[in-house]
């Protein structure tokens, strides 16, 4: 562990906590977002001792549990599972069965799983009977093979010539791909192979795509010899023989390797309004990054504490202080914030903490889908993803040109110079920044907002993405634009509207019943 995340894991451990003060003004409470006080909450779940927050992982259940907390000395509601602060999606692992998948050579030799093959694609439960092509020479569109359907077909790579093959072959019952490894090199592919898993999201599914093997060379020469065949050459026109007198049945077999069940984070502070009370405004970030992996380490400078040079260590935890453990404290740093006011604000709100966003948006995407309260009562998301680096005295704010709120957001911007922070238009519209973090998963269900982001940097996705990079002034300062901008929407009259034409290309998957919130540009 890094001494300078070491003594601020200590410190936050050690310290007591003094709960929020109520009865705040808005001026107090968005006193309270400062440099010091966001500094010392990310030194929590940026250190080492949270192993990067991986999707599932330890470390992000501890990330959660310590945000729960926060937000049970806040006050707030619970937004999750029976009566908790956790919502839990389900994220289970999936493996072939090895023991349980089958390859039948009739008229042929026996192939035993493990020692003449390896599976080696997704995992797949699919029993296909069928005889048996050897595809080789130039495959390409002037030379298309015939149709695989329902047929396996086995590839000698050396004989094989062109890369049409790939997609020629995703129609056939199973792929045989010959390998020349043999020895401990197999041995070790074996295992490796026999260890490999995928997750999905929801309950067991029916996995039905195409099995895939690798074969070891002499048995794939066992087949041909069998069925009276030469060994193919890349220098031959396109052939795709049958093996004669021989048919080949794949009964594939998947286990569950096991339940996981990764954690969002919800709480809420209901509102002031008996009218508008039932209207909701969400902030959200992930608190997940990418978690450990000593093959993608990388060297980097190390500083004692008065910032000279000490040398340079190898680290292999991806902290994600940036990604997105800046955005992380934000939304608890703004959910302490409205906490503190002597009177909420008219509309309730919802302080959302996501995983799974580094795999696919995931924990968002079932939120959106589970909410705690009808999706359709929901008029505004915020989400902050990486604030924490790049310039000082602007954020991108993505999704202004879309509705209503950009227009709020550039008065409440002029309404607070004191905060020297500009939210300026999306600066790299070609990256489609819009659908690749939290917040898509609620504009495309008709929820307007807006993504506080201020850009990648060479530290993206590396190991190097520390505390110690990040500009915590500027990312406090954003963090009370953020609270600025949320009071004003939270007690307007009206919430705020879609422009016609955006709401007509980006929401695809609005609740039913949920009402258009639109107007023309």
């Amino acid at each position: 562990m890094k001494r300078y995340q070491a003594a601020v894991l200590v410190s936050v451990l050690t310290a007591l906590q003094a709960c929020a003060t109520r009865g705040s003004t808005v001026e107090e409470a968005a006193a309270s977002i400062n440099e010091a006080d966001y500094m010392r909450k990310l030194g929590v779940i940026a250190a080492d001792s949270m192993m990067g927050r991986d999707t599932p992982s330890p470390g992000l259940d501890m990330t959660a549990e310590w945000i729960a907390s926060e937000f049970a000395r806040y006050g707030l509601d619970p937004g999750g599972d029976e009566g908790t602060y956790l919502q839990r999606w389900p994220y289970p692992s999936f493996a072939q069965d090895w023991d349980a998948t089958t390859v039948r050579v009739d008229g042929g030799p026996t192939l035993v799983l493990g020692e003449d093959l390896a599976y080696a694609g997704a995992p797949s439960d699919r029993e296909v009977t069928g005889g048996l092509v050897v595809l080789s020479g130039q495959v390409d569109d002037q030379n298309p093979p015939p149709d695989l359907a329902g047929r396996h077909v086995l590839i000698f790579p050396d004989a094989i010539r062109g890369g049409g093959w790939t997609r020629a072959i995703q129609g056939a019952g199973g792929i045989f791909v010959v390998s020349d490894l043999d020895g401990d090199a197999w041995e070790t592919y074996v295992a490796e192979n026999r260890g490999a898993s995928i997750r999905v999201v929801g309950e067991r599914p029916t996995f039905g795509g195409i099995p895939r093997f690798q074969i070891r060379r002499d048995a794939a020469l066992g087949i041909l010899e069998a069925g009276g065949l030469p060994e193919p050459r890349g220098d031959q026109p396109l052939a795709a023989r049958t093996v004669p007198g021989m048919t080949v049945t794949v009964a594939g077999a998947t286990r569950q390797v096991d339940a996981a069940a990764p954690p969002n984070v919800v709480g809420i502070l209901q509102g002031s309004d008996p009218e508008l009370r039932d209207q909701y405004v969400v902030f959200s970030a992930h608190m997940d990054h990418v978690g450990v992996s000593a093959n993608r380490a990388r060297q980097d400078s190390v500083f004692d504490t008065s910032g000279g040079f000490v040398g340079m260590e190898t680290d292999s935890i991806f902290n994600g202080a940036d990604d997105d453990g800046s955005g992380t404290i934000a939304v608890v740093e703004v959910a302490e914030a409205f906490a503190m006011l002597e009177e909420p604000p008219r509309r309730s709100m919802i302080f959302l903490l996501v995983s799974g966003e580094e795999k696919g948006l995931l924990g968002s995407g079932y939120f959106a889908a589970n909410p705690p309260v009808p999706l359709g009562d929901v008029v505004a998301d915020f989400n902050t993803d990486m604030i924490g680096r790049n310039w000082n005295d602007t954020v991108v704010v993505i999704g202004k040109e879309h509705s209503e709120l950009g227009e709020i957001m550039n008065r409440v911007g002029a309404e607070h110079p004191e905060l020297d922070m500009a939210p300026i238009d999306d600066r790299w519209p070609g990256e489609s920044f819009y659908t690749r973090s939290d917040h898509f998963n609620f504009a495309r269900r008709g929820v307007p907002v807006l993504f506080f982001f201020t850009g990648v940097h060479d530290d993206y996705h590396q190991a190097t993405d520390e505390i110690r990079k990040i500009a915590g002034g500027k990312s406090a300062r954003i963090a009370k634009l953020v609270f600025f901008l949320a009071n004003e929407v939270a007690n307007m009259e009206n919430p705020p509207l879609w422009y016609d034409d955006s709401y007509d290309q980006f929401v695809s998957d609005a609740p039913e019943g949920a009402p258009r919130r639109s107007r023309p540009r």
